[in-house]
Order: C-alpha cells, then sequence, then structure tokens
C-alpha cells in the first residue's frame, strides 16, 4: 500500500483499525473491503466514521439494523463543522444503507432528510474533490424515486431536480455519470411521475434546441443530454416525444457524424424499451420511420448503415405491435429497399440484412400467423426468388439458402399453389448438379423440409420426378433422381394410399423392364441393368418410410399386405426393406385400438411367411453369401419377434373362453412338469411367467381355470429366489377374493396359496401385522369382499390359534363384530361363521376374555339376518352355553333375547338327563323328545344345517343331522343325478356334453347302502357286567371317511401340520355349499311327488338280504321336513298366470 494514499505508523496501527472496522456486525458494509483494497483516500475516514457510528448505536443498545446506522449517518451530517472528506465518507456509508431502508420510512420522514440532504448539494459542488457530490447524488436518487407523485407538486423538489439537471453537462465526467443515474431513477420510477418527466424533458429540449445554435467545439456537451436521452425518453408524453424527435433530427441535419450515431443509439434504445401508445402512438411512429429513410447513410458508411438497419427493425416491430396491418405495409417496403444492400462490400451490412431477414421470419412469417403476414411472406419469397436467379449473389448463397430453410421451417401457411415457392424450389433443383453443386446438403435439406411439412405427393406436385412412365423403354436420364434419398429420410405421416398408386406401380414397371434387359443379355444393357435396378431399390426403401405413421394405415394398409406378402416370398433383393417396413409399421400403429384390429387381421398370413423365410434352405433364397444369409434371417427373427404378439393375445374381451382356459392350463403344466428341459425354462423364465399371470383378470376369466392360475400362483411362491414381501402381499390379497368361491378346487387352491404367503410373511417379519395391514379395516362397499376377508380371517384363526397373539385376536373381533349389524346376508353368514370358528377352535381361556364382545354382538343382526339366520345363531349360543354355562353367558344377553337362552338350558338339561338314563327305552324316548322339539324350531333351516359343519354340534345334534340327510336320501332315490367323474373338476352345466354327467341311478346308491348297513350293525349298543351301555365312536369315524380323504390333501399340502377332521371344519364349511348345489338337482320334485311319497314309513335304507327287519316297532309319526318354498303355491301359480296373460296381450299388441 502506498504512503500517500493511506500512511500508517506502524503495523499494529493497521489492527488496531482494522479490529475498530470488525465491531460492525451488519453485512450492509461489507462492500468496504473494496475500498479497502482499491487504496481509495476516503478509506481512513470511513472506517472512522463507521467505527464511531456502530459505538454510538452500541452504546444505546441498538440492534445494529439498517435503520439505526441511517437515523445515526443523517444525524452526523447535520454537523456543520466537519471536514469534507469526513462528510463525503458519510454520504459513502449513507449510499450504502439507503438501499436497505424501508420506502414507506423515506415517504414518511422525507421532508426532515431532504432539509439534511438538500443544503450539502451547493457546497460539495465548490470542493476539488467531486466524490462527495456522486454520493449525495445516488442518495438523492434513491430517496426522490422512493417518492410518491404528489411530492413533485412542490416548487422546491422541481428545482431540485433542476440542480440536479444541470450537474449532467458538468465537465466533471464522474458527476455527470452519478447525475444521469440518478435523473433517470427519478423518471423511470413509476408510470405516474409525469411532472419529473416533465421538467426532464422541458431541460432536455432546450438542451438540444441550444446546440444547433453553438459552435462545434462545444457541442460535445450535447452528447451529455443524448446519453440521458437513452434512458428516459420512452417515459416522455407523446407531445414531448414528438419534440425531442424534430430537436434530434435536426441535429443530424448539421452533419456532425458523431452526434448522428449518438441519435440512432437513442432511437434504438427507444424502439426497444417498446413504449406504450401514450408515449408513442402508432402515427408517430409511422412518422419517425418514414423520416429515418431521409437519414438513410450511404453504402460506403458501414457502421452508421448498420446501426441505421436495427433502428429500422426494431421501429417496424414496435409498430407491428400496435398496429398489425400498418406495421406489414410498411415492412414489405423495408424488405424491398433491403435488398440491394445484399450486394455491399462490407460484411458487416450482408450480415446486418440477412439478421434483418431472419427476424422478419421469425417474427411475422411464424407458425400459426395471421393474415396479416401473407403480404410479408409474398415479399420475402420473391426476395429469395430474386437472389436465387442473379449470379452476383452466389458469394452469400449459402446465408440465403439458410434463410429459405427457416422460412420453409416457419411459415404456417405453406401451400402448393405459391408460384414463387414452386419457382423457386425447380430453381434449386435443376441447379443443384450444375453451379450450385457446393450447396447440394443444403438443397437437400430444404427438400427435405418441404417434404416433411406437405408430403410426398405435393412435393412432387411442385418439382416432379421427370419420369416417362409412359415410355416402353425406360431412359437412364433421372436429373433429379436426388429426390428419392431425400423422401425415404424426411417422409413421416404421409399418405399410403400414395406409394400403392404412384411408387408401386413405377417400380414394377422399372423391374420388369431389367427383366426384359437380362434376358437379352447384351453386355451393353448391364449399366442400363444396374442403373435401373438402383431405381427401383430406391422407390422400395420409400416404404419404411410410408409405413411410418401412415394417416390412412386402416384404409390401406389391407391393400399393401397382399403385396407384400409376395414380395417377400419372390423378391429377396428387396427383402430387407420389406422387413423393416413391417416392423414400422407394428412399432407405430399398435397403440391405435382399430389399428390393432388391422394387424390382427393380418398377423396369421406374415407370420407364416416369416417362419417359412426363417426355416427356409440358403440355396432357395438367393443370398450372396453366408453373412448375407445370417443377417436375412436376423431380420426375419426380430420382425417375427415384433408381430408374435397378434398371434396370441390374450385378451378377455376378443379370445374365446375355451383359448383362455387353454392358457391357464397350459401354464400350470408348464409350472408343474417334471422334465428337465421344462424345470429349466421354468427357471429361466420366471419372472416372464409371472409377469403374464399377474396380467390375466381372474375374473375374465372361465371358472374353471382359475384353480389353476391360484396353483401357479402357489409354485412361483415356493419358488421364490429371494423373499418378496411385496409378492407376497399381493397373493394374500388375490387368495382372499377367492375364499368364497362357489368352485371347491378354486377354494382349496386359494386357502392353500393363502396359508402359504402368511406362512413367508410370518417367517420374514416375525408377526402377522403385515397380514393385518392388507385386511383390515374393512373398508370395502363390495359385501362379497367384506365376507371374503371375514372368510379369510376364519381360515387365519383356524391355522394359526396356537400362534396369534392378543392384541390381533382383539382387532379381529373388532372388525367381525360390527359387521354383524350389515344388512348383507352374506356378510352376516360369514361372520357368525367366524364367531363359531372363534369360540370352538380357540382355548376356553382366551374365548373368555373376549364374550364381553361376541356375545352382544351376536344380537345386534337385523331382524331379516336374524330371522334368516336362528339356527345357526341358536347353534352358536347352544356352544356357548355349554362351554360357559347359563350363568356366565346370561350377562351379557339383553332382555329381549333371555327365552332364547333360557331354552337353550333347558334343551343342555335334557341332553343331560338322556346322558344318565340308564334304560335304552327311556333313551328313545328322550330323544324323541329332542327330536320333536327341534323339529318345531328348525323350520326352513334344514337345508342350512346341512351346510354349515356338523363336526362341532353335541352327539344328539348329529343325531338329528344324520337323520334328516336319510330321510332327503329316501325322498331323492328315484330322482336324476348328476355324475362328478373327478372330485375337482367343476361342471359347466352350460356346455352341451353335460348331457352325459346326467342319469337316473343314484352313482353313490351301493356306497350309501353298504355304509348304511354298517351303521345299522352298530347301532346296537353292549352292556358291560355292570349295567354301563358301551357307546363306540367307530360309527363317526367312518361316516367321517370322505372328509379326512379331502383333508389328507390338505396336510400334504402344508407338510407336518396334522389335523383331524373334526378340527378342520373351516376347509369343508367352505364347500358345503357348492356340495349342496351338486348333489341336490331336482331334490324339489322328486321329495314332494305324489306316487313316490315315503311318509310313515321306516326312513333308513331297505336292508339288504339276509337282514331281518323289525316290523314289531310302531311308528307313532313321521318327521316331514318343512319348506318355505313350498308355501302358497296356489296362490304363486295364480300370479304367474296372471303375468303371463299380460305379457302374451303386450307381444299381441
Amino acid at each position: 500500500m502506498h504512503d500517500d494514499t493511506f500512511s500508517v505508523s506502524s503495523q499494529d496501527t493497521v489492527v488496531s483499525r482494522l479490529s475498530d472496522f470488525t465491531q460492525c456486525t451488519n453485512t450492509t458494509f461489507s462492500k468496504i473491503h473494496r475500498l479497502w483494497k482499491s487504496g481509495s483516500d476516503l478509506q481512513e475516514s470511513v472506517l472512522s466514521v463507521l467505527a464511531a457510528v456502530t459505538e454510538v448505536i452500541k452504546g444505546k443498545g441498538g440492534e445494529e439494523n439498517e435503520v439505526e446506522y441511517f437515523a445515526a449517518l443523517l444525524s452526523s451530517l447535520t454537523n456543520a463543522d466537519q471536514p469534507n472528506s469526513v462528510v463525503a465518507a458519510e454520504l459513502y456509508l449513507l449510499s450504502l444503507v439507503i438501499n436497505k431502508v424501508p420506502k414507506a420510512l423515506l415517504i414518511d420522514k422525507f421532508a426532515k432528510i431532504i432539509d439534511v440532504l438538500h443544503p450539502l448539494l451547493p457546497v460539495l459542488m465548490t470542493t476539488v474533490n467531486d466524490k462527495g457530490v456522486r454520493y449525495l447524488l445516488k442518495c438523492l436518487g434513491v430517496l426522490l424515486s422512493a417518492q410518491p407523485a404528489d411530492i413533485w407538486e412542490c416548487s422546491s423538489n422541481e428545482r431540485l431536480l433542476e440542480s440536479m439537471l444541470m450537474l449532467i453537462v458538468t465537465p466533471k465526467p464522474s458527476v455527470r455519470k452519478a447525475a444521469q443515474g440518478a435523473v433517470a431513477s427519478i423518471v423511470s420510477s413509476g408510470p405516474e411521475n409525469k411532472v419529473a418527466a416533465k421538467v426532464c424533458s422541458q431541460f432536455c429540449l432546450r438542451s438540444l434546441k441550444h446546440a444547433a445554435s453553438i459552435p462545434s467545439s462545444q457541442r460535445s456537451l450535447v452528447l451529455c443530454t443524448l446519453n440521458l436521452l437513452r434512458y428516459v425518453l420512452h417515459r416522455f408524453t407523446s407531445e414531448m416525444v414528438k419534440q425531442v424527435c424534430e430537436a434530434m433530427f435536426h441535429l443530424m441535419t448539421v452533419g456532425d457524424r458523431v452526434i448522428s450515431s449518438t441519435v440512432i443509439t437513442v432511437l434504438l434504445h427507444v424502439f426497444r424499451m417498446r413504449p406504450t401508445k401514450s408515449t408513442m402512438p402508432k402515427e408517430l411512429n409511422a412518422q419517425l420511420i418514414c423520416a429515418l429513410y431521409d437519414f438513410q447513410p450511404p453504402v460506403e458508411d458501414s457502421s452508421s448503415l448498420t446501426a441505421w438497419l436495427c433502428v429500422m427493425d426494431e421501429a417496424h416491430l414496435c409498430l407491428y405491435e400496435k398496429d398489425p396491418q400498418l406495421g406489414t405495409a410498411f415492412r414489405v417496403k423495408f424488405m424491398h429497399s433491403t435488398l440491394k444492400l445484399l450486394n455491399s462490400d462490407s460484411s458487416e451490412v450482408v450480415a446486418t440484412v440477412i439478421q434483418v431477414w431472419k427476424r422478419t421470419i421469425i417474427e411475422y412469417v411464424a407458425y400459426g400467423g395471421s393474415d396479416n403476414t401473407v403480404p410479408v411472406a409474398d415479399e420475402l419469397l420473391s426476395c429469395l426468388k430474386s437472389t436465387l436467379t442473379i449470379a452476383d449473389y452466389m458469394h452469400i448463397m449459402k446465408d440465403i439458402l439458410s434463410l429459405f430453410q427457416l422460412f420453409l421451417e416457419s411459415h404456417g401457411q405453406l401451400g402448393v399453389g405459391s408460384e414463387n415457392l414452386k419457382f423457386c424450389l425447380e430453381t434449386l433443383a435443376d441447379s443443384r448438379e450444375t453451379e450450385m453443386v457446393h450447396f447440394a446438403k443444403a438443397i437437400d435439406k430444404i427438400f427435405g423440409t418441404v417434404a416433411a411439412r406437405l408430403g410426398a405427393e405435393k412435393l412432387l406436385t411442385l418439382v416432379p420426378l421427370q419420369i416417362n412412365e409412359t415410355s416402353p423403354e425406360m431412359s437412364l436420364d433421372f436429373p433429379r433422381s436426388f429426390l428419392l434419398p431425400v423422401l425415404r429420410d424426411s417422409i413421416r405421416k404421409d399418405r399410403l394410399k400414395y406409394f400403392i398408386s404412384y411408387f408401386l406401380p413405377l417400380a414394377v414397371k422399372i423391374k420388369s423392364r431389367v427383366d426384359e434387359l437380362e434376358k437379352q443379355g447384351s453386355v451393353a444393357e448391364s449399366r442400363t441393368v444396374r442403373v435401373l435396378n438402383i431405381m427401383q431399390w430406391q422407390m422400395w426403401d420409400l416404404l419404411p418410410a410410408f409405413c411410418t405413421s401412415p394417416t390412412d394405415f386402416v384404409q390401406s394398409f389391407p391393400d399393401l399386405a397382399p403385396i407384400i406378402g409376395t414380395a417377400l416370398i419372390h423378391r429377396a433383393d428387396i427383402r430387407p426393406c420389406l422387413l423393416l417396413a413391417l416392423r414400422r409399421v407394428v412399432g407405430t400403429n399398435a397403440q391405435d385400438e382399430e389399428s390393432r384390429c388391422v394387424l390382427n387381421c393380418t398377423a396369421k398370413d406374415f407370420l407364416t411367411i416369416f417362419v417359412r423365410l426363417y426355416l427356409s434352405n440358403s440355396n432357395n433364397c438367393g443370398y450372396a453369401s453366408a453373412a448375407a444369409e445370417k443377417s436375412s434371417r436376423l431380420d426375419v427373427l426380430e420382425t417375427i419377434r415384433t408381430w408374435a404378439q397378434f398371434l396370441m393375445v390374450v385378451d378377455a374381451s376378443t379370445s374365446p373362453k375355451a383359448m383362455r382356459k387353454k392358457l391357464v392350463r397350459a401354464f400350470e403344466a408348464l409350472c408343474f412338469a417334471e422334465t428337465d428341459a421344462c424345470k429349466q425354462f421354468f427357471t429361466e423364465h420366471r419372472q416372464q411367467l409371472l409377469n403374464a399371470l399377474l396380467n390375466i383378470d381372474v375374473e375374465k376369466i372361465p371358472k374353471a381355470a382359475v384353480g389353476s392360475c391360484y396353483h401357479c400362483f402357489l409354485k412361483l411362491l415356493n419358488t421364490m429366489p429371494i423373499r418378496d414381501d411385496d409378492f407376497c402381499k399381493s397373493m394374500v390379497l388375490r387368495a382372499t377374493a377367492a375364499v368364497n368361491a362357489d368352485s371347491q378346487k378354486v377354494k382349496k387352491r386359494s386357502a392353500e396359496l393363502l396359508l402359504r404367503a402368511t406362512d413367508e410373511l410370518f417367517k420374514n417379519k416375525g408377526s402377522f401385522e403385515p397380514v393385518v395391514c392388507i385386511l383390515l379395516p374393512m373398508k370395502s362397499h363390495d359385501e362379497q369382499h367384506v365376507a371374503a376377508i371375514i372368510s379369510t380371517l376364519r381360515l387365519l384363526i383356524y391355522e394359526y390359534r396356537n400362534d396369534i397373539p392378543s392384541d390381533i385376536l382383539s382387532q379381529f373381533l373388532s372388525a367381525v363384530c360390527p359387521q354383524l349389524s350389515n344388512i348383507s346376508r352374506v356378510v352376516v353368514q360369514a361372520c357368525l361363521r367366524f364367531l363359531k370358528t372363534f369360540v370352538s377352535r380357540l382355548s376356553n381361556i382366551t374365548v373368555n376374555q373376549y364374550l364381553e364382545i361376541i356375545v352382544p354382538a351376536i344380537f345386534c343382526q337385523l331382524s331379516d339376518c336374524a330371522r334368516h339366520f336362528r339356527f345357526l345363531t341358536r347353534m352358536l349360543l347352544l356352544k356357548l352355553t355349554r362351554k360357559f354355562s347359563y350363568e356366565v353367558i346370561n350377562r351379557y344377553v339383553p332382555d329381549s333375547e333371555q327365552a332364547r337362552l333360557r331354552y337353550i338350558k333347558k334343551r343342555l338339561t335334557r341332553e343331560q338327563r338322556v346322558k344318565l338314563l340308564s334304560s335304552s327305552g327311556e333313551k328313545k324316548r328322550a330323544i324323541a323328545e329332542i327330536s320333536s322339539g327341534m323339529a318345531e324350531s328348525l323350520a326352513d333351516s334344514v337345508e342350512n344345517l346341512l351346510r354349515d359343519s356338523d363336526t362341532e354340534f353335541s352327539d344328539s345334534e348329529l343325531e338329528e343331522t344324520k337323520s334328516a340327510k336319510s330321510r332327503f336320501s329316501q325322498a331323492t332315490s328315484k330322482s336324476t343325478w348328476i355324475r362328478e367323474d373327478n372330485e375337482d373338476e367343476v361342471l359347466n352345466l352350460l356346455d352341451p356334453r353335460f348331457i352325459k354327467h346326467i342319469t337316473v341311478t343314484d352313482p353313490n346308491a351301493r356306497e350309501r347302502a353298504s355304509r348304511h348297513a354298517e351303521k345299522q350293525r352298530a347301532s346296537e349298543f353292549k352292556t358291560a357286567p355292570d349295567g354301563r351301555i358301551i357307546i363306540s365312536t367307530e360309527d363317526l369315524k367312518k361316516g367321517n371317511r370322505k372328509r379326512v380323504r379331502r383333508v389328507d390333501e390338505v396336510q400334504a399340502e402344508f407338510g407336518n401340520k396334522t389335523m383331524k377332521m373334526s378340527e378342520f371344519e373351516d376347509v369343508e364349511e367352505l364347500s358345503d355349499v357348492d356340495e349342496s348345489k351338486s348333489l341336490d338337482v331336482n331334490r324339489r320334485k322328486a321329495r314332494f311327488s305324489a306316487g313316490k311319497s315315503s311318509k310313515g314309513v321306516r326312513f333308513a335304507e331297505k336292508p339288504k338280504k339276509k337282514k331281518a327287519v323289525r316290523s314289531a316297532n310302531l311308528e307313532p309319526y313321521a318327521y316331514i321336513p318343512f319348506d318355505l318354498r313350498l308355501l302358497h303355491r296356489r296362490q304363486r301359480a295364480k300370479a304367474k298366470g296372471r303375468y303371463r296373460t299380460l305379457f302374451a296381450k303386450v307381444r299381441k299388441a
């Protein structure tokens, strides 16, 4: 640091002063670091003032914000005895902080602030150092620009502005610059600041008029005024703008080149600011353009001419925004005047003209332009046409071609009817191989743009290929053959019909001519053959371009497909081109549904040809080499992979049910195949198979194939390479949806899938929370879905009854019990079965904890559901009472249901009495008493009893159920039956082959008869020597053989989890409805036939031979099942007759 700018005595002094400076924590003064590094003579004063002000603020407990510094600096400025350096330092700090002071404070304290700052202006003007004036002007500019418009009503403020304007022409450059910035900020502060703009305009106008009369040596001061006008002229009123422009034009007549260029610069800045109509109306804008034509510089003055072109360009754009029609007319004249400037020797002028034309294209000839732009486009095209025909413009031909390219890309109304466009394109096509051979790529790009914009048909209308199609001998003169590669690279979304009608016949004709010449075998014609082959190959190369998103694909492709198929077989030379076209057809048209229908219709024929080509011998294909053969085979294979999606489309809306069933069964066979090849294929393509199965909508495939689909999911779940919780959760959801399906096979597979997925989640997470989060809460409005979730919870309760914690059980009950009040019978039935499983399978200690939730919920059923499920509800209450006693259950039963519970108590008492009876006759009378009581309450619920599991009932209940089954069996012994060959197979009642499964003989009669005989033999109780009756449970085990066989399948699927048949009632209950449906066909007709009644006879089947019948037993009554469907049959028949009569009259009418 120099001694003359900043002298210090020692290093300690520097450190102390810097430490004083660092006491200020406000970041606004961070710019002082630059002042320190610059070596300014104010740095010492600035540091001293800032340290003093900071010390004062801290001494008074201030926060050191901008407002406090602003007030402190203003207070220090009021001291009149300060040296100029200190005042300049204070003003410098004030100029830094005044920008951060709130505007509202500047407006509120304006009078006090201006009283402090205004007197300093004349004082500082007399000093030698001008830094104080600069900082003062900056402060005044910020202060006055923040004020509203009403402050200018005070004359003192106008005088202050005039004083600042006088400093614009001062000899000191730094002061002039500061004054210009301050005045510009004041005038430009807002559109309502008209008084300041008026004062400034009057000053500028006086200065300009005075400058015209002063000597040329003193005219340099007028440049200061012109520089100010660059920033404030667009804020003047229209009248003042007109007067100032007239004064500036008058200065241009003096002949001073610097002043003229400065005036041009001022006008350029004004037009670029796009003044409003109040500042520069369209009439004044047009007058300025006309006036500028009079001041056009000569061609030799390149710099002035370039500036003039820029001003004219901005002036025309400004006029076009105000009035498009008037602006278009002026622009056409300006374009015509700039055409002759292209011959200028100055590259700067030529580049400016090219730039003006480009801006004309962008601003006037844009996409979607209005009708006002058509004259400009025509004039521009006419100018381009002139440049293409005159050899003088050859040195700028590259720029002209780029302009033409931009014009074609931007013209929103480009059409075939333009004669200028046709002339330009023909000129370029004819001169491409001659004088413009060096610009061939640019010309090809131009024609490519036209082809992309207009299409091949319109381009060839403007510029024909000039091929004589009618001549029998094809000529080798193809001057415009370059258009074929251009069309190949540019055509997109064109009409496929045009290729069929124009290029295809032409290519066929050329091929025929080639065949004729080849038959002649003349050596002289070999060159002709090569040229013609190239031509017809280039025409075939257009096919992939025409097949890329054609606009008439649906209408034209069916006509083209047979031609392509024939050419694929017989034309190996163009086969790659055809295969590429077919791949593009699929790639660009497969999204549209209508186009996919067209592709589906032709896919079978094309794939047959592809496979034949792929498997054909290379000797029959005409390939030149093994490499060409391999490449062609790869093309065919890629095309097959592209088209294979249309051969077998697994779509439920279009494919027949048989096909969808076969597909799912094929997946199942592949998943469970035992061959090594199938296992390897399954391992390699496991993810693809999974994705295919996930995309199948289970609701749209046949019911007979749903079980196979879930079986495949089970296989995929068992073979997961890594644990995937998301997949397991999705399987839980899918299995839940099918738990209540009609098919026993589907229920079985869905149950297996559900338990397997639950096992995986339990192993991964160690809890049932993931499954609970999936199933609960039940927010669905679909009753079937809610019932399926409840049935899923039943199955989980049964399977994991020893593992589910109490909090999960509470969540299950909290979700299921409120559903008992549902209006849907399906949901209520699922809830009751869930509770029955809950009570039966869990320990008494566990169930006892939830009695206060379960028992009140049972009585929350609506009247309809309570009446319909009264038998199921009674069985549930009976089981609860048997487990926990009448007194315990009675505490939770409402008063209105006490009678039902008392009946259950009486029944349990009778059962106990039966067990205690020692006489068999008394026991039979007790059983008859119980049976008659049950017959009174069963009503129409016998069928529901058959549908539910009987393994949970007591011995007496089991006897009643078996007795009912025996009676139904006898009633339907002479009816028709349905034979089920496979237990897992679901019979389709609508299948024509279903008649083969109908028989008049009971297929299970022999087995049932043998079973009944064994039961009769086992029903004779043995008596011990002490009088006790010995009752064997062998008959119960034998009667449940069929159910045990079903459980064995589930046991084999789930490993070592051994289950007794009496425990697996959940899975059995899921299929009860299905068995009752399949075995009770025509039961009603057979049961109540008059000639086949079995009333009053023994309910057991007839014994076999060698079996004595006990005829001595009396039969005081016969148990006749009661069915509500048989009530009011006569009344319903009458109602049906009335409806038939009514409909018959309507049909006749």
